[in-house]
């Protein structure tokens, strides 16, 4: 892309990843490494959106990915035009409806030399293989795209009606918004969805309980659904995707799991701010474990400060344990949450926050941020 960029005389950054020797997906590797590239240019730059150039074909061949890999619906419905990217940003497609063939001709008819990317011809990949095969069977290309179109129809209707159910969740207080970063729900209300949308929202309450990259697999949310549905519960809890899903009387409970899945500390001197609306109201936003925007500012002078968990520090019950907790060089608590600091005992600064949670469950669909 810069060398594509230089090559028109347009102004531009090159940015490199390195990647860590280790086993594993390369390429996953490499897409994380890409848009986390791209995520810290667009900060220093104070931009709220990031533009990538994929097309129709791409978007194709992600579809055939997911189908072959057990993919539900929505799963096979591929890329989004407009999604999340991070809490201060977005991510673009522009070009999504347009076939590489055509943007090629564009380029071409411009006077523009593309770079030639050797590793689109590697068929040591998946989507290289499948990306041949398309293209030597042109009914065959044709049905995939028909078959996309069609998930995505599939998933946009499917997550119209959710945005409604949730709306009408929020409105009527029967789904609810922690400090602490849990999500709380009458448990009727699982009773009371379709099967599918009641799965829908548990998948999307773990993954913003959680503040997990992506959403636990498809039978697993059925299976614990499927457990909040029927009754009496027995176990009173289950995990799931790094959440704790838990039955307190009439109400379900989606909080952090602390223990199985560490939750990584973060050094305020190497963290990274945010930008977009949390800059203009924090002095130094930063993110811990995808679930609060904290503002750090306060204690980033203090040697050797880290964001870590209460439960590290031995302190707090199973939802507060995984609330954050501004710890100096030898580990002392010097600031928290609110709930998390009366906890600790007079001293401890408060920690300006908000939870991730509201805005995680919403992520992607047409609703107006809360």
């Amino acid at each position: 892309m810069a060398v594509l960029a230089a090559s028109c005389g347009l102004p531009h950054e090159t940015l490199t990843w390195t990647p860590e020797a280790k086993p594993g997906n390369l390429s996953a590797r490499a897409r994380e490494g890409r848009y986390a590239l791209l995520l810290s240019h667009a900060r220093r730059h104070g931009l709220d959106l990031v533009l990538t150039a994929h097309h129709l074909d791409d978007d194709v061949e992600t579809h055939v990915i997911r189908r072959r890999n057990g993919g539900d619906v929505a799963a096979s419905a591929g890329m989004r035009t407009l999604r999340w990217l991070s809490p201060d940003a977005a991510l673009g497609r522009p070009f999504l409806g347009i076939a590489r063939e055509r943007l090629a001709d564009l380029v071409t008819a411009s006077g523009i030399v593309a770079v030639d990317d050797p590793t689109n011809r590697d068929q040591h990949y998946d989507r290289v293989r499948i990306r041949l095969e398309l293209a030597a069977d042109p009914r065959r290309k044709a049905r995939a795209r028909a078959n996309l179109r069609r998930c995505k129809r599939a998933r946009d209707d499917a997550e119209r009606a959710f945005a409604r159910a949730l709306v009408d969740l929020e409105e009527t207080g029967r789904l609810r918004f922690a400090e602490d970063g849990a999500l709380l729900s009458d448990r009727a209300a699982f009773a009371e969805l379709s099967p599918r949308c009641a799965a829908h929202l548990l998948s999307r309450a773990v993954v913003a309980a959680a503040g997990a990259p992506r959403p636990p697999s498809g039978q697993a949310v059925r299976d614990v659904s499927t457990w909040l549905r029927q009754g009496p519960p027995r176990p009173d809890a289950r995990t799931l995707g790094g959440a704790i899903v838990r039955i307190e009387g009439g109400e379900v409970v989606v909080m952090r799991e602390f223990g199985r899945g560490a939750i990584a500390a973060l050094s305020l001197g190497a963290a990274k701010a945010l930008g977009g609306r949390f800059a203009a109201e924090m002095d130094w936003p930063v993110v811990f474990d995808g679930r609060f925007v904290v503002d750090v500012g306060p204690w980033r002078a203090l040697p050797g400060a880290r964001l870590v968990p209460l439960g590290l520090l031995g302190k707090g019950g199973i939802r507060l344990r995984s609330c954050p907790v501004v710890v100096d060089a030898e580990g002392r608590a010097r600031a928290a949450l609110a709930p998390a600091a009366r906890r600790l005992g007079p001293g401890i600064g408060d920690l300006a926050f908000e939870p991730l949670t509201p805005h995680l469950l919403r992520r992607d669909l047409d609703l107006p941020e809360a």
